[in-house]
């Protein structure tokens, strides 16, 4: 799916393609996770379409597998204290 997020409001079709997948999943009550995700724009046009998870640049850079456990387990210690 990240092809088709890359092109929103560039390609019609994929926007077509996203929406097609969009209604397939919903009618076999899958979860959709739209990847690549690096606008505004993007994130506003996937939710339009009902797809709550999103990720990409817009949101955090990728990170090593160590590098997010250990900002996760400094996120929970601060959860704790609170």
């Amino acid at each position: 799916m990240r092809f088709f997020v890359k092109n929103i409001g560039v390609d019609c079709t994929s926007e077509h393609l996203i929406e097609s997948t969009v209604e397939l999943a919903k009618r076999l009550s899958l979860r959709i996770i739209a990847e690549g995700v690096e606008t505004e724009a993007q994130a506003e046009y996937l939710k339009k379409q009902g797809i709550e998870n999103l990720q990409g640049f817009l949101f955090a850079k990728p990170i090593p597998l160590g590098e997010f456990l250990q900002n996760y387990n400094q996120n929970i210690n601060v959860i704790d204290n609170d």
